[in-house]
């Protein structure tokens, strides 16, 4: 299984290594269904992941976990490449990275950006906030 393909620049510090490292266990619990893990990485019931531009949804945690548990088994690999990361204050960094993911029994896979916001709490690293845009290239 492939992770975070690329970075546009390689984590430097601490901090960006651990949002870094967030991000690949995103991937990781949504392409092995693993919820409990998904779960653990949002970091409140506030937590809002709105779907794309074209059908504007917001999710609340429980809302996403629950659209997620639907469409996962469908989802055959989800991968991030163009990976930047930002440590915006010293409890928030910013992601922007481009998402694709590939569907079992589809020939092409769903690309769209992503723009993602970390909380820092209690020396970890959650997802605030994720935004997606479709992509256009």
């Amino acid at each position: 299984m492939k992770e975070v393909q690329n970075y546009l620049e390689k984590p430097v510090n601490v901090d960006e290594r651990e949002v870094a490292k967030t991000l690949t266990q995103l991937s990781v619990a949504v392409t092995q269904r693993n919820l409990p893990l998904l779960s653990s990485l949002l970091f409140s019931d506030a937590s809002i992941i709105l779907r794309s531009a074209k059908r504007i949804r917001a999710f609340n945690k429980q809302e996403y976990m629950d659209y997620v548990a639907e469409f996962a088994p469908d989802i055959q690999s989800l991968t991030y490449s163009d990976v930047l990361v930002r440590i915006e204050m010293t409890n928030t960094a910013i992601v922007s990275c481009i998402c694709e993911i590939r569907l079992r029994n589809k020939l092409i896979p769903i690309r769209n950006k992503r723009l993602i916001t970390f909380k820092k709490f209690n020396g970890s690293w959650f997802i605030h906030n994720a935004e997606e845009n479709e992509w256009t290239a």
